[in-house]
Parts: structure tokens; sequence; C-alpha cells
């Protein structure tokens, strides 16, 4: 009687392997899709926060001061309110915390607009930035 010899292969074939790394590829593709966009949605998140923030001074200010609103930001919040001006932080602009009275290009070292006494805005601040928001919304418009 002949013995029969079984030989074992341990281990995957290497057509099992490709499917796990394609399996994995196609994950990590929608992993990078999904959340791509969290460091753009929390820049804008911080810059809606700090602009929040400016606004409410304003309006602080506002009240302490007989219905006057602050000629500029710098010279009327920092003093009372606050110690500098906060930061915008958009995805694709450098950081920037500066103070301009007129809408400028997005370029600008300005990151707030706060418009003169003699303007029919004066009072408002938004954001100097053209560009759109995650949502396609207009940043200067927030």
């Amino acid at each position: 009687m002949k013995k029969k010899y079984r030989l074992h292969y341990y281990g995957f074939t290497l057509v099992e392997l490709m499917v796990v790394v394609a399996i994995l590829g196609v994950l990590s593709v929608l992993v990078m899709i999904r959340f791509g966009n969290l460091k753009k949605k929390a820049q804008e998140a911080s810059t809606k926060g700090n602009l929040s923030i400016l606004r409410s001074c304003v309006i602080i200010y506002y009240a302490k001061n007989e219905t006057q609103y602050p000629a500029s930001l710098t010279a009327g919040l920092i003093t009372e309110n606050m110690d500098r001006l906060p930061i915008t932080t958009l995805y694709g602009h450098p950081d920037r915390n500066g103070e301009i009275t007129a809408v400028d290009d997005s370029n600008s070292i300005a990151g707030w607009v706060y418009p003169d006494i003699s303007s029919t805005d004066n009072g408002k601040v938004w954001v100097n930035c053209t560009h759109t928001d995650i949502v396609g919304e207009v940043i200067s418009s927030w």
C-alpha cells in the first residue's frame, strides 16, 4: 500500500491579497471625499465665531457710549473689550487680523471690514473676502 502525502499550503493567494488591497483603496477614497473639507469647515467656523465676537463688541460699545459706534475697530474696541483684533483664518488665505474701512480686494492684509463714520454701513463688521464658503455663500456676506 502506498502512503499518500498531503502537502499543506498556508497563507493567502495573490488574488485574495489583491481583493483586500482594492477594498482598502476604495475605502480610503471614500474617507478622503467625506473628510476632505473638514479643515476648510473648521477655519470657516473659527472666522464666523470671531466675526460674532467683533459684532458683539461693537454692540456693547454702542450701548456704553450713548448710541455712538466706535470710530474704528482698533481704536474703539481694543481698549475696552479686547486686547487685539481676532484673526480671520480662511482656507487659501494667510491669517489676517487688520482692519480696513472699505471693501478691498481679497489680497489685502486686512481681515475685517469696518466702514468709517460717514458710511451708511457704520457699525457693521464683515470679513474681507470675496470667495465662497463650503455652501456657496460669499464670505463677505456672512
